[in-house]
């Protein structure tokens, strides 16, 4: 989606199915709205595929980069509280990140 191409997305939102069919639609609508600069339809699409996207399977870096663009998309948004909070319930060992601020202000641009 970043790169141009959403047929592969809408074809994965169209056909998604399986135990994890709502979820692998979900992520997928999440990414393509955030590949469009539709931050408000990604964040409610990746935050809400939050609570089950460890149904999704693949790695701990796999189900980050669904929380780290629900976050993006939320600041993106206006919603940075929101984003942070995010964060804190997700991956509450980074609140002290010394980087933290860092990648605030990078999710914000």
């Amino acid at each position: 989606a970043m790169a141009g191409r959403a047929e592969p997305l809408e074809r994965i939102v169209r056909d998604a199915t399986g135990p994890a069919g709502d979820v692998v639609r979900e992520v997928a609508e999440g990414f393509n709205a955030f590949a469009r600069a539709d931050y408000k339809s990604a964040a409610q699409a990746l935050v809400g595929a939050m609570p089950r996207n460890a149904q999704v399977g693949g790695s701990r870096a796999q189900r980050d980069l669904i929380a780290y663009a629900a976050a993006a998309a939320l600041m993106r948004s206006g919603e940075p509280e929101r984003a942070e909070a995010l964060i804190a319930a997700f991956r509450p060992r980074r609140l002290n990140d010394p980087a933290r601020p860092t990648m605030r202000n990078h999710l914000v641009h």
